[in-house]
C-alpha cells in the first residue's frame, strides 16, 4: 500500500516537472489513424475522393483509473473539417481542434484550441481517381494553456504513520500555488496519396508542431516547448472480396521522447451493396525510449463499426511494462465517433 502511495506521488510530481520545463511529449491517443489532423493539419479528408464535405470527430481516453490511489487523467478531443472549394484536380479544407487533458484533481491541465487550412493537390490518375497520386499540405494555429496546482499534491509531512493513510489536515510545509502558462503554436504537415481504386490505398505523412519553439515561463525561467515529429505511414487493401486488412506505422519524437506504434487492422463488410457496413478488429504495440531502454509499453486491442457515413471505434491499453504492477496492466480506454455529412 505504502509503495503505492509513493509510486503515485513520484508520478504525479515527474508530470508536473515534465510539464512545467516543457521536457515531455505533449497528450497523445493510442489509436492514431490517417485522418487524425491533431498529429498532422494535413490528415483533412480528401474531398476529391469523398462525397463528404462536413466532417465531425469526438474521442475521448481515460487512464490510470485502476491505480487505487491518486490522479486518473482524462483526455477529450473534438475534431470539425469542412471543405470550402473542391474541384477534379483540387480541394480546400478548414477545420477546428478542441483538446483537453486533464487530470482527476486537476492538479495538471493542458488545453489547445486549433485552426487549421489544408490545400490537396492530384498529381495524376483517370477521371474516376484510380491509380492515382495525391498531395495534401497543411498548418494550423494553437492556442494553449498549461496550468498546475501544486495544491493539491500531498507531501510527505502529510502522510500519517499512525493510520497508514493521507491526512490533508496536517500542514505540508510547502507553498501553494496555482499557475497558468499560456502560449501559441505553428504546426505544418504533409501527406503523401496514392490511390488505386475505392477504398484501397498506400499513404505517408509527415508533420512538425510547434515549429516557432514557443516558450512557458516557470518561477524566473523560460523554457521552450519542443517541436514534436509524427510519422505515419497506412495502407488499405483487399485480401478478398469484403474483407480489407491495413497495416500502419505511427512514430512520434518530442524533446529526446519517441514511441513507435506498428499496428494491424481487419475489416469485413456484412452488406453487398453499395451502402457498405463493416466489422473492424485490430491489434497494435506501443514501443518507448524509456529512462535505461527502449521496452514494450503496452498491447493496444481495437474493436470498431464503419459506415459511409460514421465509424465508431473502441481501444484497450493493456500494460506489459514494468508499470501494469501498479495499473493491473490496464493502461487506458478509448472511445472515438465520427460523422461525415454528404452530397448525395
Amino acid at each position: 500500500m505504502i509503495n503505492s502511495y509513493i509510486y503515485k506521488l513520484l508520478l504525479l510530481l515527474t508530470v508536473f516537472t515534465v510539464s512545467i520545463h516543457a521536457y515531455g511529449q505533449e497528450p497523445m491517443f493510442s489509436v492514431a489513424l490517417g485522418d487524425d489532423t491533431y498529429l498532422n493539419p494535413a490528415n483533412t479528408f480528401n474531398a476529391i475522393t469523398s462525397d463528404a464535405y462536413l466532417k465531425f470527430n469526438v474521442q475521448f481516453r481515460d487512464q490510470w483509473n485502476s491505480v487505487s490511489v491518486g490522479d486518473s487523467y482524462a483526455t477529450s478531443k473534438l475534431q470539425a473539417e469542412y471543405n470550402v472549394y473542391e474541384s477534379q484536380y483540387d480541394a480546400w479544407n478548414v477545420g477546428l481542434i478542441f483538446l483537453s487533458d486533464q487530470s482527476s484533481a486537476r492538479s495538471l491541465g493542458y488545453t489547445t484550441f486549433q485552426f487549421l487550412g489544408s490545400y490537396t493537390r492530384k498529381l495524376s490518375g483517370d477521371r474516376k481517381n484510380n491509380d492515382s497520386h495525391m498531395v495534401s499540405f497543411g498548418g494550423s494555429f494553437g492556442f494553449n494553456q498549461l496550468k498546475s496546482s501544486v495544491g493539491n499534491l500531498w507531501f510527505g509531512r502529510q502522510f500519517n504513520l499512525n493510520t497508514f493513510a493521507i491526512d490533508n489536515s496536517l500542514m505540508s510545509g510547502e507553498e501553494f500555488r496555482i499557475d497558468s502558462y499560456n502560449y501559441n503554436s505553428l504546426n505544418i504537415g504533409a501527406r503523401w496519396t496514392y490511390r488505386i481504386e475505392k477504398d484501397l490505398y498506400y499513404t505517408a505523412a509527415l508533420s512538425i508542431s510547434n515549429i516557432n519553439s514557443p516558450s512557458v515561463s516557470a518561477l524566473d525561467d523560460a523554457h521552450s516547448i519542443n517541436p514534436r515529429l509524427v510519422f505515419q505511414g497506412e495502407a488499405s487493401l483487399y485480401l478478398s472480396p469484403g474483407f480489407e486488412h491495413m497495416p500502419a506505422l505511427t512514430f512520434v519524437s518530442q524533446s529526446g521522447f519517441w514511441q513507435l506504434v506498428p499496428a494491424y487492422r481487419v475489416a469485413i463488410d456484412i452488406n453487398s451493396d453499395e451502402d457498405s457496413f463493416s466489422l473492424l478488429a485490430g491489434v497494435g504495440m506501443r514501443a518507448v525510449n524509456s529512462i535505461e531502454s527502449v521496452i514494450a509499453d503496452a498491447i493496444l486491442i481495437n474493436l470498431g463499426l464503419r459506415s459511409p457515413n460514421w465509424s465508431f471505434s473502441f481501444n484497450f491499453d493493456m500494460n506489459v511494462s514494468s508499470l501494469r504492477t501498479f495499473t493491473n496492466s490496464n493502461g487506458a480506454i478509448e472511445l472515438a465517433l465520427g460523422y461525415n455529412l454528404t452530397s448525395n
